[in-house]
């Protein structure tokens, strides 16, 4: 993402988590060189999804709602407000259920958690 915002100023960027941790980097958003990029903004949307695999685990590459896999969520939006992130959100995870049904309950859940970690950065 450097090099890229380093040649084109107008380059903005998304960052997935559930990616990211597939790579063992998702906390290297917050490491120099990288923080320039939430500092300055180049970071407008955020894919939120768990993940439940280890380094390039491919047999784990399902995508799972927020908790049900192992990314250190609280870290990362404390982190993630801490730097001045104010873009946008998609929740990423499958929301059919065992019977094909939308699990309203569990995206409502992914949403909820989002918002509980925005209203906690507004009260610090």
């Amino acid at each position: 993402m450097n090099r890229v915002a380093d040649s084109y100023d107008d380059a903005h960027f998304v960052y997935d988590t559930k990616m990211a941790e597939f790579h063992a980097q998702t906390l290297q958003l917050f490491d120099e060189p990288n923080l320039r990029l939430l500092k300055e903004g180049r970071i407008r949307h955020l894919h939120v999804n768990d993940y439940g695999g280890g380094y390039k685990d491919w047999s784990h590459m399902e995508i799972l709602p927020i908790g049900s896999g192992h990314i250190d969520f609280d870290s990362f939006f404390r982190k993630l407000f801490e730097y001045g992130y104010h873009g946008d959100y998609t929740v990423e995870t499958t929301a059919l259920d065992n019977n094909g049904n939308i699990d309203v309950d569990m995206l409502n859940g992914c949403f909820d958690k989002i918002r509980e970690y925005i209203s906690a950065q507004k009260e610090i």
